[in-house]
């Protein structure tokens, strides 16, 4: 029989002390407005990226060709969708 990992074989209580242990040693305390300003921050730098790569992709393919591509990718996610519904 395979031997289990260590902190599968450890109670709840001991594998959360574990976890806190480990975390304080390497990461120091973040504040919940600089964590929330980092995750705003990052959002921002995303949609500012997706606006300019659209943009481009326009500009490269032209107006069929964006219409086309678009239904290659709007596609997929349509019949996601439908079949999340059923």
């Amino acid at each position: 029989m395979p031997q289990l990992p260590a902190c599968l074989s450890l109670g709840l209580k001991d594998f959360s002390q574990m976890l806190t242990g480990t975390a304080r040693q390497k990461v120091g305390r973040v504040s919940v407005a600089k964590a929330g300003a980092y995750a705003g921050g990052t959002n921002m730098v995303q949609v500012v990226c997706g606006l300019m790569a659209t943009a481009l992709l326009a500009r490269l393919l032209g107006p069929a060709q964006k219409g086309i591509y678009d239904v290659y990718v709007a596609t997929p996610c349509y019949s996601r969708l439908c079949s999340a519904w059923l």
